[in-house]
């Protein structure tokens, strides 16, 4: 049994210092990104089958980013390369309090060009689960092929995902929540911020979709807790104060440790037989890789530390 992980596949340059603006950085670190690639990182790094569906330029980024995946030891065998659209690059910048701010560059990179042809065909015969990352939806090419392959999806496959998405920065931002809602419909596991869950929904829909039985709603609160929607209840898991030194990817390693013990449950278990108490010891424990993420600079950090 494996998971699948399908979005961006991207290059983080880091500021190396603490600055008000980008502007006035000078230094910059290089880190791969990317959220459905940070998690894939993650799920493997806690001993976990994956694969990474995404596409990247024919260019040194992209040389760069199966290098590290390769080094990592993860299959590349999803990741196609694109002659015509290059890699995205994201400058980070981080203030004083770990908080960050965003430039990206080649907005209509390779990863918004996913097509039905670059998914291995027989990639499907052991999956258990399927992560999406938001920003798949972006684009209409990967947003197509992402909607095409959760109407084909086998039933049992269990569905997670995380929208990471700031809608009020999306140019298409219309067009982009339509895709956002027709996805829900196929969502097993939502994990969101308050703000993506408010942008996502208005008032009825937001109740119905709590009470609904079929769905597992996460709502992180960042460093305060995380709020457990299941079972026709809801639970609040405090999260362990820490000093944050980067908040990138804390998110991302949340949701891989969840979803590593969802995939062991799933061994022997549907996913309707967790019990309450089973979802506050999970997300218990991806709230502490979340704060160990915030602790050192990179959302892959984490991993390096622990090894």
């Amino acid at each position: 049994m494996s998971v699948v992980c399908l979005g961006e596949l991207i290059v983080d340059l880091f500021a190396e210092d603490h600055t008000a603006s980008l502007d006035k950085a000078v230094h910059f670190k290089r880190f791969p990104g990317g959220a459905p690639a940070n998690v894939a990182v993650g799920l493997h790094h806690h001993g976990v089958p994956v694969t990474l569906i995404s596409r990247v330029g024919n260019d040194a980024s992209g040389d760069f980013l199966i290098h590290f995946l390769k080094a990592k030891g993860l299959s590349t065998e999803g990741i196609s390369r694109d002659a015509r659209h290059r890699t995205k690059i994201a400058l980070v910048g981080r203030d004083a309090k770990g908080d960050r701010f965003f430039e990206f560059h080649n907005m209509k990179s390779a990863d918004q060009y996913i097509s039905v042809t670059d998914i291995p065909e027989d990639i499907w015969d052991s999956v258990r689960i399927f992560h999406i990352g938001g920003v798949a939806l972006l684009g209409e090419t990967t947003a197509l092929t992402t909607i095409h392959l959760l109407q084909t999806l086998p039933e049992d496959i269990v569905v997670s995902f995380d929208p990471n998405i700031r809608l009020e920065l999306v140019g298409n931002a219309e067009i982009v929540r339509m895709r956002l809602q027709k996805m829900l419909e196929y969502v097993d596991i939502l994990k969101c911020s308050d703000a993506d869950f408010a942008a996502l929904f208005g008032r009825k829909e937001a109740r119905d979709f709590l009470e609904n039985p079929e769905k597992i709603t996460l709502l992180s609160r960042g460093a305060a807790s995380t709020y457990v929607h299941c079972c026709g209840t809801r639970l609040e898991v405090p999260v362990a104060p820490v000093q944050a030194v980067d908040t990138t990817g804390a998110g991302d390693a949340f949701m891989a440790a969840l979803l590593a013990r969802v995939h062991a449950w799933l061994q022997e278990h549907s996913l309707r037989d967790a019990t309450l108490e089973e979802w506050k010891q999970w997300v218990e424990w991806a709230n502490s890789w979340g704060t160990r993420c915030v602790q050192v600079q990179g959302a892959l950090g984490c991993y390096e530390k622990t090894q």
